[in-house]
């Protein structure tokens, strides 16, 4: 039970600490160590034990982190599960991790399982920490996590966590934190949003959640609120600049802000630099094996494009189809093998036969190593465009186009012509003059996609924030005449 003891530890050196700041209100580190034992106490009355499998369908909010802390405290597992989502989506996730009952707040209206538990309304003293309902204390090795896999298509894998991972993995995710820290974290029901919600309060720190989703209320939030931390990813830094003034410095309290979920455009870190903040980092992590490297200043400098170094604890190499080690410089697929990594993920062997192999994790994304020994990531192998027989990765090209100016977002995707063929098509978020422009200064890629474009107010992505391509092949193909 290291994790829980551990953030109540670091709640009683000071319980007067401001542990979240939510809906124009706060919660203290005593306040919230009285509502955890209450979510829990009301999660044992509702019929939660160790071993069940939790689904929680929750808001950004002290409650979806007390949740998720009591059905781990209980020795059962939870799974997040996004809201809203469709149904088939619902009850395939529901199926695929032996779900039996959802936690949800009062903002989900329905969810296909036959045993729903709402949590709301819940009132609690502070001092009334309590957990003498309970004798029992699961062990460091019972699993109380499953994360999900961010992949673009299909139902997302999971990945097991016990306590004891759970918090070492939250230990080398943020080293950047301590009590003064103030931090907006992510989605809970996202692997990074947890870890950094949960390390936050390991630190004795404050998390801060907006009152919604959108920029406005972000701002907001960082400024009144006079936040530390922040992570974002780069279409929500680019839709973010819409909303801030073009020249200065506009968060002047922030002292970390990480951009993940995929490569920023090279424009993009000399903007956020002179705009949001100097004090940028690019890390590279995934679900199944946390952090891997960090970009700080000085690597950015040298390499606007670096991820940064591997961790001390973390081998990394980049290998060909033949699993060839590739030299310095060239590109290849990116392998892994870090210190008391996960092994497999979640009841599917067949994934984890593809992806974990003599004693590597295989990410499926293309990068190599630059000339200080940092990474630089060029993508993920399955966005590779195939364009019948010649093979072409889209992120670089959809780069150049950003960096032309006044390109919101872009993405480039394959398509089949009247006659069969297979050809490039693009989606733009932009004035159609910037489009055009930005094209004339790409020739190669005009060329590459001739007139086969449209524009859109957003491009469609999951809720880490990648890019799905494939339903914007099918948007061009009932919104325009292909040729």
């Amino acid at each position: 039970m290291i994790l829980i003891k551990k953030i109540i530890e670091a709640a009683l050196k000071n319980p007067a600490q401001t542990a979240f700041i939510f809906q124009d209100k706060s919660m203290t580190y005593g306040q919230f160590l009285s509502f955890f034992a209450l979510v829990t106490k009301r999660l044992v009355e509702a019929g939660i034990k160790s071993g069940d499998v939790v689904g929680v369908s929750m808001d950004q909010s002290p409650l979806h982190v007390a949740v998720i802390l009591g059905i781990a405290r209980l020795g059962a597992i939870s799974v997040p599960m996004i809201y809203p989502a469709s149904e088939d989506h619902y009850k395939a996730i529901i199926q695929k991790f032996s779900i039996t009952k959802v936690v949800c707040a009062e903002h989900v209206q329905s969810m296909p399982i036959f045993e729903v538990i709402r949590l709301d309304r819940l009132t609690y003293n502070e001092n009334e920490y309590d957990f003498s309902f309970l004798d029992y204390e699961p062990d460091d090795d019972i699993i109380v996590r499953i994360y999900l896999t961010s992949g673009s298509t299909g139902i997302p894998s999971g990945i097991s966590y016990n306590q004891g991972y759970w918090y070492q993995r939250i230990l080398q995710t943020f080293d950047d934190i301590d009590a003064k820290s103030r931090l907006i974290a992510p989605d809970l029901h996202l692997t990074l949003g947890s870890i950094s919600a949960l390390g936050t309060l390991l630190a004795g720190a404050t998390v801060i959640f907006p009152k919604d989703n959108t920029y406005q209320n972000f701002i907001i939030a960082i400024n009144l609120y006079a936040a530390t931390h922040i992570i974002l990813p780069p279409f929500a830094i680019s839709g973010l600049f819409n909303f801030i003034p073009k020249n200065g410095i506009v968060f002047p309290t922030l002292k970390h802000m990480r951009i993940v979920g995929s490569t920023p455009p090279l424009n993009m870190i000399e903007q956020v630099s002179k705009r949001l903040t100097p004090n940028i980092f690019v890390p590279y992590g995934l679900t199944e094996i946390g952090a891997i490297s960090i970009a700080g200043h000085e690597d950015l400098k040298a390499n606007p494009q670096s991820s940064g170094k591997p961790q001390i604890d973390t081998e990394v190499e980049i290998v060909d189809s033949n699993h060839t080690i590739l030299p310095l410089g060239e590109v290849g697929e990116i392998r892994v093998k870090k210190k008391g990594m996960p092994k497999s993920y979640f009841n599917d062997s067949d994934k984890t036969k593809q992806k974990f192999k003599d004693g590597f994790f295989y990410t499926g994304d293309l990068g190599y190593f630059d000339e200080a020994g940092s990474i630089v990531i060029e993508g993920r192998m399955d966005d590779m465009i195939n364009l019948d027989g010649d093979k072409i990765h889209p992120l670089p090209y959809e780069q150049s186009l950003l960096l032309s100016g006044d390109i919101k977002d872009v993405a480039l995707f394959p398509i089949k012509n009247m006659s069969g063929q297979s050809v490039l098509a693009a989606a733009f978020v932009a004035e159609k003059d910037h489009i055009i422009k930005a094209l004339a200064s790409n020739p190669f890629i005009a060329n590459l996609i001739s007139d086969r474009y449209m524009i859109l107010n957003h491009l469609p992505r999951n809720e880490s924030g990648k890019l799905l391509r494939k339903p914007l092949a099918e948007h061009f193909k009932h919104t325009n005449s292909i040729n």
